[in-house]
């Protein structure tokens, strides 16, 4: 469990419970770290044990203060501290982004094109198709190439 940057970081493997989930037990599937105005915190993704990460579960993401109770640590080597190493460097150096305001958010184009010509179908669908295939199939009888041709060529 590395404390030395001013957080913990858990290692993968590590059983847990979590404030709010009454006795369910986790085990941390992966982790990051996040940072905030004041500070920068672990974040992990969590399996429910004894089920673990299956297709269709859904995992729970809890930053490091949630963690109630470690009941079994993980294993940790050198290659977990080159990694916090590196992933500490990226967040430090990330600037953070302002949250996003109501006003930031576009309101949605409803605009309607009233150039275009409106097509009714109050009546049956089928019959409109169906008159719609017996122009086409008149258009076809007349010049099978009137889909080729540009508009306004005779």
């Amino acid at each position: 469990m590395t404390e030395e940057k001013g957080f913990r970081f858990l290692p993968l493997g590590t059983f847990i419970k979590v404030k709010n989930q009454k006795d369910k037990i986790f085990i941390i599937v992966a982790r990051a770290l996040q940072k905030d105005e004041e500070r920068i915190f672990a974040k992990y993704r969590l399996a429910e044990h004894p089920g673990g990460a299956k297709p269709k579960s859904e995992l729970l993401i809890v930053p490091d203060d949630e963690v109630s109770e470690i009941l079994h640590q993980g294993f940790e080597n050198e290659a977990d501290v080159d990694f916090l190493t590196d992933i500490t460097e990226k967040v430090n150096q990330s600037v953070l982004a302002p949250p996003k305001q109501e006003d930031d958010i576009p309101e949605p184009d409803l605009t309607i094109d009233l150039s275009l010509p409106v097509t009714s179908t109050s009546g049956n669908v089928n019959e409109v198709a169906k008159e719609s295939s017996e122009e086409e199939a008149k258009k076809l009888e007349e010049d099978p190439f009137y889909k080729f041709r540009i508009e306004g060529e005779n």
